[in-house]
């Protein structure tokens, strides 16, 4: 049984950015004529454009009524574009078609499903310019170009599957300080570079505005032989008692090598809502200990800088101690539970007592 189906089928500027594909060619059970289109372009898909072939949804109509594969008589597509992204929408079924690399970014947002993938809302990175699965139909396909793919072939099949094991991998670490102090944004390879790497950042805003740091827009390069280089940006200090604040550093146009990580969080702790602690001598200092932020989510910060290697206790509510060295004159709280704590610093022959709650 063939079913008739659309005939000189003709497309151009067609774009898509955060979604799935800009175009699909799949003719299910219907014999189609002739598809020309031109001028792809996607951003943050999972292809740019999708060429699957024809299929019955169910296997017993073959047998039962004859109904066969559809078809097109003829497929012609020009100037495929695709620029890399990692929160494209995806279907499980593509997940082999994805780089290995970076098969670690997928996510499944059970929050938020999409009636219209099965599987629920997938989003992950970005697989390549064109996707070429199970077609049994003619197809004409020329000037495929794709941005920020290091490894992937512009043309994934079962037969061409993307394999970048030997390549390097890009990533960047979150950082985290309080104002007034330096952003280390730690830019790592999965291995030594061979040759000089190139990346492009810049820094983005999220609740920090300009105000609360100097933005950055440059470029890096790990020198042959290295492993890893800090981006710096430097936050600044104000009198205003405000929440942390967040921004976030973006890589993106790497040469010789391939983001696997390419966005990191940076946090400025604020430091204007401090607990001050009187009436305790510190040589040549003011005589006032200062500890911040407070209330505190992660680190509880000291000053002046010059307690390093002592010990710092604190007491819950039900009395159960815990026990700190202060490094870097901070410590990190991040894994006791919330509430309320005492806290109590030996310095010679004074203590000092007060609350923290985080």
């Amino acid at each position: 049984l063939s079913i008739g189906g659309i005939h000189d089928i003709y497309a151009e500027n067609i774009r898509c950015e955060d979604g799935n594909a800009a175009l699909m060619v799949s003719p299910h059970a219907m014999q189609n004529g002739k598809i020309y289109a031109k001028d792809i372009w996607s951003k943050n898909t999972g292809f740019a454009v999708r060429l699957e072939g024809g299929y019955t949804t169910k296997a017993g109509y073959k047998t039962t009524i004859g109904l066969i594969d559809g078809t097109f008589e003829n497929t012609v597509i020009e100037n495929i574009h695709a620029i890399y992204g990692e929160t494209a929408q995806l279907k499980s079924k593509h997940f082999k078609f994805i780089s290995p690399n970076v098969k670690s970014l997928i996510t499944t947002t059970k929050a938020n499903p999409d009636p219209v993938f099965s599987d629920g809302a997938v989003i992950g990175p970005s697989g390549t310019a064109l996707l070429s699965a199970g077609v049994n139909f003619k197809t004409e396909l020329t000037n495929i170009t794709s941005e920020g793919f290091n490894c992937q072939p512009k043309l994934v099949n079962t037969r061409n599957l993307p394999n970048c094991n030997n390549d390097v991998t890009i990533s960047i670490d979150d950082a985290e300080v309080t104002e007034g102090e330096n952003l280390k944004f730690r830019v790592r390879l999965n291995k030594i570079a061979s040759k000089d790497i190139r990346i492009a950042y810049k820094s983005i805003n999220r609740s920090a505005k300009n105000s609360d740091f100097l933005p950055v827009d440059g470029e890096i390069v790990i020198e042959k032989g290295a492993i890893s280089k800090e981006i710096i940006v430097e936050t600044l200090n104000d009198a205003i008692d405000e929440k942390d604040e967040i921004l976030v550093i973006e890589l993106s146009k790497p040469n010789n090598g391939f983001l696997s990580k390419s966005q990191a969080i940076g946090t400025i702790l604020n430091d204007s809502s401090m607990l001050s602690i009187d009436q305790f001598s510190l040589p040549k200092r003011k005589n006032t200990l200062i500890v911040y932020p407070n209330p505190t989510l992660h680190f509880l910060y000291f000053k002046p800088k010059v307690i390093d290697g002592k010990k710092a206790t604190l007491y819950d509510v039900l009395g159960k101690k815990y026990s700190f060295v202060i490094n870097e004159n901070k410590i990190d709280l991040s894994k006791l539970r919330s509430g309320v704590y005492f806290l109590k610093l030996n310095f010679g022959d004074k203590e000092i007592n007060n609350v923290i709650k985080r």
